[in-house]
């Protein structure tokens, strides 16, 4: 119980600090309306993270084995699509080597679509979380894999350390980059043009596209 309550504690105090640091680099001079933009992203980046830790389990404990199969081999190796009785879906790029290249995971019931890229070893290098429905997306790269101790515990950083997540109806873009101790460092806003009303998630491109 006293470990659970440090990792309570430890990601509580993370997730002020990242708010607190977003806030601080805003500075005096910046548009109060941009200023609102970077908080509601923010918020949302925060948020995405949170649903991202609780997907990445359910992808990793996926039931192969009582799902349906089909494959397709090509040149490069191999994909590999697996769906289960509840309609979640798991498509793996294997090499030829059989290393794990790219896994993508969909669950039609949270409208949650996560796309894994590796290095070797199956380390992930990058995930980026698409939830479908209310038009948001998180890419996360590059953890951290250094230990921290805190009150004679150790445990693990886990840091994403580059962070971008887009309001997809509105298009603007917040870029977050931090340390191993989960400070923010860098950020930027972007303003990009948002999807058009009425767009659908292709299941198959896995793409936003026009009905």
């Amino acid at each position: 119980m006293r470990g659970a309550r440090i990792c309570i504690i430890g990601i509580t105090f993370l997730v002020l600090m990242s708010v607190s640091a977003v806030n601080c680099q805003n500075g005096p001079g910046q548009d109060v309306s941009d200023q609102k933009i970077i908080e509601n992203l923010n918020n949302m980046r925060l948020r995405l993270l949170t649903v991202l830790d609780a997907t990445i389990p359910v992808k990793d404990h996926f039931d192969k084995t009582g799902s349906t199969l089909s494959s397709v081999n090509k040149a490069a190796g191999k994909i590999s699509t697996y769906k289960d009785k509840n309609g979640k879906v798991l498509v793996e790029m294997i090499d030829s080597s059989n290393i794990l290249l790219n896994d993508t995971f969909e669950d039609p019931a949270t409208n949650i679509v996560l796309d894994t890229d590796y290095v070797i070893y199956r380390e992930p290098l990058c995930c980026t979380l698409i939830d479908t429905k209310n038009l948001e997306k998180l890419k996360v790269c590059y953890r951290c894999n250094e230990t921290r101790v805190w009150q004679n515990q150790t445990f693990w950083s886990g840091v994403w350390m580059n962070q971008t997540v887009w309001d997809l109806k509105t298009g603007n873009v917040l870029i977050v980059k931090l340390n191993c101790c989960g400070n923010i460092t860098e950020s930027a806003l972007q303003k990009r043009q948002g999807l058009n009303p009425g767009v659908t998630f292709c299941q198959v491109t896995h793409q936003f596209e026009i009905p």
